[in-house]
């Protein structure tokens, strides 16, 4: 997880290369960057993150936490 949140921020923003302890407005990042990293999480992960996830969860590390602890446990069948 932490390794495609990388690669969106990296394709968003811009740059070569993101740590995942980097603060995502430290980055360059603003609101319509911001909308676009939302969406993606939204597709993926099928969670409704506002834009203020964002202020929560600043870095990838914590991005990427935050998105397992939302996310619906799968059911072993």
């Amino acid at each position: 997880m932490e390794n495609l949140l990388a690669d969106w921020w990296r394709e968003l923003l811009g740059v070569d290369a993101v740590a995942s302890t980097i603060d995502f407005f430290d980055l360059g990042g603003h609101s319509l960057i911001a909308v676009r990293l939302v969406s993606k999480i939204k597709k993926a992960y099928k969670l409704d993150f506002g834009l203020s996830v964002l202020f929560e969860a600043r870095t990838i590390r914590k991005l990427a936490d935050l998105i397992r602890r939302t996310s619906a446990p799968v059911e072993a069948n």
